[in-house]
């Protein structure tokens, strides 16, 4: 964050609008959080057709995050070949397609709207 937007103005970064970011510019965005659970944020990976990985499970430290993305980067590599958007849930030893909207959530979370394109 502090590369692309600077040490100040990164913590104050919308994650709609880093995710879209993200997404446009073909990075792959590697999260702890459950990104599903708000629907502008979905929103912003459908638009940006952004490919996401989140880890499973919250409670890894940093070094155990490391470890699960590196036991999973063959997997990760040929899943990022594909067309965004999507989302896959990383586990320690495997990967999981999720879907991006989860019908039992459709409509929860943050209501907001998302920016016109420039």
């Amino acid at each position: 964050m502090n590369e692309r937007y600077g040490a100040r103005q990164g913590e104050k970064v919308k994650d709609e609008v880093w995710i879209e970011d993200a997404g446009k510019n073909g990075f792959l965005i590697l999260t702890k959080d459950d990104v599903r659970r708000i629907e502008i944020q979905v929103l912003a990976i459908e638009r940006a057709q952004a490919k996401v990985f989140w880890l499973t499970e919250r409670g890894l430290k940093g070094s155990e995050q490391v470890r699960w993305y590196l036991n999973n980067l063959n997997k990760i590599v040929a899943a990022a070949t594909k067309p965004g958007p999507f989302m896959y849930a990383v586990y320690e030893r495997r990967i999981e397609l999720v879907p991006l909207r989860q019908p039992d959530r459709v409509g929860q979370g943050e209501q907001t709207t998302l920016p016109a394109d420039p």
